[in-house]
Order: structure tokens, then C-alpha cells, then sequence
């Protein structure tokens, strides 16, 4: 991007700017600063081109945000970037969030103040779990002998959670004992570390 303003016949200005990795007559500049030549034209008068040099640091940014989709009810995420002049995701977002609810592979374009991009190329996994239980009956109605046992999970990412209250209180024991008949459903509830779950009810 050039812009030049002629002052008077021996003094020029020029701004430019120099987006990362890119140098200026064979140099490279990591700050915002002003380069001066003189030149001497074909009559031998000595002129001073002042080039004002704006430098994008914009090079890598990071995405936050769960990166993945979970299966169930609540299959989507929500990813978001850093503060930009403008935004543009593959899914059709200008916004400095983007809501994904299918898994795939997406891209994500931001622009500083300086009209430099980066872009980002990235995936989303759908994340699906699946689970094995074993459970007990109490002995008699009015004691606390049964049981229920998370006896194996798969898909997702380790660890798991478990829960047999719906969700309301997690432990990385995935064995429960001194269950009573007083609670006539236990809704059993496994997490993994990305915050996607399965659960299911035990009578």
C-alpha cells in the first residue's frame, strides 16, 4: 500500500506499509519507522525521499473455544478469535464469533488496521460416547446394597466423569455402591475432558 505526497522539490513523503515477512528495498523492519534516501537527478540536484513504514505483526493468531461438536442435544460450538479490523469464516461469519454445528474442516480469515490477513485452516471433530453398565438391585426395599457400575466408556477424550444424580455432582470413580429403592431413578451421566456426555436412566 503507497501513498505519495510531494512537499516542495527536494523533500517527498511516502507511507508504506510492510505486512509480516514482507521487507522494503531488500530490508526487513520489525517496528514502525521512517527510512530516508537522497537521489540525484540527471541535473545534480539532491532530493530526500522520507518513507514513513508501518509494520504489521500480524503473522499467527490463536481460535478459542471448544474444537469439537458433540453428540446429543447440544451439538454445536461456538470459536472466537482474537480483536481484528474484520473477520471472514468459511461458514459464511464476519463476526468476531462463529457458531459451527456440524464437524468438518473450516477456515478462518482476520484483518488488522493495516489491511494485513492471516488466515487459519482447522477441524472439528464430532464427538460421540458410548457406555457399558452394570447395576445391582438392592437386597431388600429398605437398605443400601445396590450398585451401579460404569463398566466401560469409548469414544470422547480421558478422562471420564461420572455421575449418577443427572449431572449434578461428578466423580472419577465410575463405581457407585450403597444404593437404595427410596430413589426410584438414578440418571447416569458420563463426561469426558471436552465437556461432551452421554447419559442414561437406570431403574
Amino acid at each position: 500500500f503507497l501513498s505519495i505526497i510531494e512537499l516542495d522539490s527536494s523533500v517527498t513523503m511516502q507511507d508504506i506499509v510492510l505486512c509480516y515477512g514482507e521487507t522494503y528495498l531488500g530490508q526487513s523492519f520489525t517496528n514502525d519507522t521512517t527510512f530516508y534516501q537522497v537521489e540525484t537527478n540527471y541535473q545534480g540536484c539532491d532530493s530526500t525521499i522520507a518513507t514513513a513504514i508501518k509494520v504489521s505483526t500480524l503473522d499467527t493468531f490463536d481460535i478459542y473455544g471448544p474444537m469439537r461438536i458433540c453428540a446429543g442435544p447440544f451439538g454445536s460450538t461456538i470459536l472466537s478469535v482474537e480483536t481484528y479490523a474484520e473477520y471472514k469464516w468459511s461458514n459464511g461469519s464476519l463476526q468476531q464469533s462463529s457458531t459451527f454445528s456440524q464437524a468438518g474442516n473450516y477456515a478462518v480469515t482476520v484483518t488488522d488496521e493495516l489491511g494485513c490477513t492471516a488466515d487459519q485452516v482447522f477441524n472439528i471433530p464430532f464427538v460421540e460416547l458410548s457406555m457399558a453398565i452394570e447395576s445391582t438391585d438392592p437386597i431388600c426395599h429398605n437398605d443400601s446394597t445396590g450398585q451401579i457400575n460404569i463398566v466401560q466408556v469409548s469414544g470422547g477424550a480421558e478422562p471420564y466423569f461420572y455421575s449418577i444424580n443427572g449431572g449434578t455432582d461428578y466423580s472419577a470413580n465410575p463405581s457407585f455402591n450403597q444404593l437404595s429403592a427410596e430413589d426410584p431413578i438414578y440418571e447416569v451421566f458420563v463426561a469426558d475432558s471436552n465437556d461432551c456426555f452421554i447419559t442414561e436412566a437406570i431403574t
